[in-house]
């Protein structure tokens, strides 16, 4: 495979092409959602799903995750020749031979360093039986995710940028609010950018020369990125397809997969505070859609299974694929995200129950417990846009959310 790279500057004489410049571009990217990028766990360890860690054992955003994160950062402020520019692109077969040409990216992603020591949190999750409107069995899933600010370190390197190419990057970056990560459309992985900073080695001045030779690793791209670029507040900020308040009216609770504390079982919390997961409410949702579809006739009618890759609940909330044989991928990712909702002013009790038993009819000895609850709250659902979408769609989503919205206030 032939590899051309587009920044290199032509020697003279056939010679090798040679460096002239070299830009670093350090930033602190912090995740203002619980989330992380994942490796699968076996059954000998704690979680099903487990953080993606660096050689020291420390969590870490690998590069490949940050570089197509960037490439579709560009793709949608520059358009696709940028991205292709900056981070590389597969060049017509036949141009290079036998082989296909691959143009390398102008943009090195070095990686990214924990800002300091985190410790990832477990999370448990359940699939609900359509059937019984209960737990499934032997759905139960853990994974393990960051809390919210948890903060990294990103290092950028370009060699040979075009003059004001790196510090126009750079601002580009302030205003970059990616979702990174597994989970994205149910409230996981949405980042910040902070503390944006560049500079430039320039290798034909006898200084510069020297630093370059003589440090290397982190330490030099942190010194030699001094010129910091101002974040714009508010910076990023997407507009909602749907935000509505919404209050609690009778006994509610969500679990957290946690064992009994004092003999009482926990509600799922973040921060001390009861929150209702992004999963049940893209769930529920998804749920009620399906319903409403199939109740007017929809063609083809919303599958149950979540599979299908074709209906309109899959095109929207996503699909785990496996059952279109003419789709060209394993499944799609969901249109829209809904992310965990903290409930504002709860009403917080505690009820105690007891198991019957099926052959009595009396109670079951040894089977009294106690959870925690809540009598009343409030709470905010709020739903975005994963991608682009035509108006007309961000029209009918909205159309469907809101005739779902009226089905659960009946």
């Amino acid at each position: 495979m032939t590899v051309t790279h587009p920044a290199a500057i032509p020697a003279e004489d056939g010679q090798v092409p040679r460096v002239r410049s070299v830009s670093f571009i350090v930033f602190a990217l912090r995740f203002t959602e619980p989330g992380g990028v994942t490796i699968p766990g076996n059954p000998d360890q704690r979680a099903h799903l487990l953080l993606d860690t660096d050689p020291q054992g420390r969590p870490q955003l690998p590069g490949t995750s940050l570089a197509g994160a960037l490439r579709e950062m560009t793709r949608e402020e520059r358009g696709e020749d940028a991205a292709n520019m900056l981070f590389g692109r597969l060049l017509p077969a036949g141009s290079g031979g036998t082989e296909v040409d691959a143009q390398a990216s102008q943009l090195w992603v070095l990686g990214s360093r924990p800002a300091a020591a985190s410790t990832g949190q477990l999370r448990a999750s359940t699939k609900i039986s359509r059937r019984r409107g209960a737990a499934q069995e032997q759905t139960l899933r853990t994974e393990e995710v960051l809390p919210a600010g948890s903060q990294f370190e990103v290092f950028l390197r370009w060699d040979d940028a075009p003059a004001g190419a790196v510090r126009e990057f750079a601002e580009q970056l302030t205003a970059w609010r990616p979702l990174i990560g597994r989970g994205v459309s149910r409230g996981r992985g949405r980042c910040a950018v902070e503390a944006v900073r560049h500079g430039t080695l320039h290798l034909d001045q006898p200084q510069d020369l020297l630093r370059w030779l003589t440090a290397s690793g982190p330490d030099l791209a942190r010194d030699v990125a001094a010129e910091t670029v101002e974040t714009a507040a508010g910076a990023g900020d997407t507009d909602p397809l749907l935000r509505v308040s919404m209050s609690i009216t009778g006994p509610w609770r969500t679990g957290s997969g946690e064992e009994p504390q004092d003999q009482v079982i926990p509600m799922f919390r973040v921060a001390g505070v009861p929150v209702l997961p992004g999963t049940g409410l893209k769930g529920l949702f998804r749920s009620r859609a399906e319903y409403i579809l199939r109740s007017v006739g929809m063609t083809p009618a919303p599958c149950q299974d979540q599979r299908c890759g074709t209906c309109w609940t899959c095109e929207v909330f996503g699909s785990g694929g496996g059952q279109d044989v003419a789709s060209v991928s394993v499944g799609v990712r969901s249109a829209i995200r809904i992310a965990d909702a903290a409930i504002g002013d709860p009403v917080e009790v505690r009820r105690t129950h007891i198991a019957i038993d099926r052959f009595t009819g009396g109670v079951l000895p040894g089977a009294l417990y106690t959870m925690e609850a809540l009598e009343a709250g409030t709470f905010t659902v709020e739903v975005e846009p994963l991608a682009r979408l035509a108006p007309d769609k961000v029209s009918e989503i909205r159309a469907v959310l809101r005739l779902v919205l009226e089905d659960l206030q009946d």
